[in-house]
């Protein structure tokens, strides 16, 4: 599978960021797609509660206004 377009969630409480170059293999974007997938619904950040559960915020799409 060939990368796709880059979709960055940074914390909010900092300043600033920098790409680390650390990577970790998950099946997180199977999860996204699926969200995704009806086109009604995009997820626009992920919540990290230092546990191993990540919360997905998403937002409805609205296609009247595209």
């Amino acid at each position: 599978m060939r990368p796709g377009k880059q979709r960055v969630f940074l914390d909010l409480n900092e300043k600033e960021a920098q790409s680390s170059g650390i990577f970790v293999r998950n099946d997180l974007v199977k999860i996204v797609q699926e969200i995704e997938a009806k086109g009604e619904i995009k997820v626009i950040g992920i919540v990290f509660d230092e546990t191993y559960n990540l919360e997905i915020i998403t937002k409805e799409i609205n296609h009247e206004t595209l």
